[in-house]
């Protein structure tokens, strides 16, 4: 399986002068005016916001020493949340405020697997956490102070666990002891039941939610050799054996992350022809996507 962590080590080459762009993980804001993302322009991965309305970039993280990755906005659109940390296993997560780009850590206490993902109050962390007799879920709020959820996980590995906006679930993968794919799984967070989303051949990955709960969107190798991006429906309660639905009608290079706004504007980031990595918009109506003009940014 090809985690979203594993994806940093398939482009963990560092950024020089004339190298190819790699932008990554495209987040759409609450509003739709904003696209979060992680680049590497200055060695190891930072965070930068790129202004819809205004066309302008901002620098929000400049650490060189840190990897920082894999954006994701509070419900308002203030903040930023992203793990951080000196290498993908020494991982810790922090939250950084829009307007001023000041950032702070989050002291979970616990050992945090994987990325984490914001409650859709945003007052509280969800996580795994790996465990000897099985993996963990955790809720921790953003003082660090934890409560476990569930520890009656499907067997195998668990992860990207993805809070649905109208706080009724969460979405999440699971591998299977011995399965080389994983799929994906719901639970609920009023009752704890959980229930199986998919189960096919097809390693999926890089999970998103649409703002209205009702449709996850991932990545696929499902044909060709090439990763593309697909949905399926959060509201049925049979598990989905089938191929999935595309969540784009055209084809392209491989993708892997995508985001999708208020008013149905699709971002995603697409492996280029340089071998680096661009991020892409459709909007509604748009006969074909836009290629983001990422070039030029200035610091917070």
């Amino acid at each position: 399986m090809i985690s979203s962590f594993m994806l940093l080590a398939l482009f963990a080459t560092v950024q020089t002068d004339g190298a190819a762009i790699r932008d990554h993980a495209p987040a759409l804001s609450p509003d739709g005016r904003s696209i979060a993302y992680y680049s590497y322009r200055n060695g190891l991965p930072d965070i930068y916001v790129f202004d819809r309305q205004t066309g302008e970039i901002r620098q929000l993280t400049d650490t060189p020493e840190l990897w920082e990755i894999e954006p994701f906005w509070s419900p308002d659109g203030t903040q930023l949340a992203f793990p951080a940390g000196i290498s993908m296993r020494r991982l810790t997560f922090r939250m950084a405020d829009i307007t001023t780009g000041t950032t702070h850590s989050v002291p979970f206490g616990l050992r945090v697997t994987g990325p984490a993902s914001l409650s859709a109050d945003g007052q509280a962390f969800f996580f795994f956490e790996r465990h000897v007799d099985g993996d963990r879920l955790w809720r921790a709020d953003i003082n660090g102070v934890g409560h476990l959820v569930s520890n009656r996980l499907p067997e195998g590995r668990n992860s990207i666990p993805q809070a649905t906006p109208d706080g009724q679930s969460l979405v999440f993968l699971n591998t299977a002891p011995d399965a080389d794919a994983a799929d994906i799984y719901a639970l609920d967070l009023a009752t704890g039941a959980i229930r199986q989303i998919s189960e096919t051949p097809w390693d999926e990955g890089y999970l998103g939610i649409t703002p209205d709960s009702l449709q996850v969107t991932f990545s696929a190798e499902i044909e060709g050799g090439t990763r593309d991006l697909y949905s399926l429906p959060l509201d049925e309660h049979a598990v989905a054996r089938h191929r999935p639905a595309p969540l784009l009608s055209f084809e392209g290079n491989t993708r892997f992350f995508s985001s999708i706004g208020p008013d149905g504007t699709i971002a995603y980031d697409e492996v280029a022809d340089d071998g680096g990595a661009r991020i892409w918009i459709l909007e509604p109506d748009a006969p074909r996507p836009q290629m983001l003009p990422l070039e030029s940014y200035a610091p917070y």
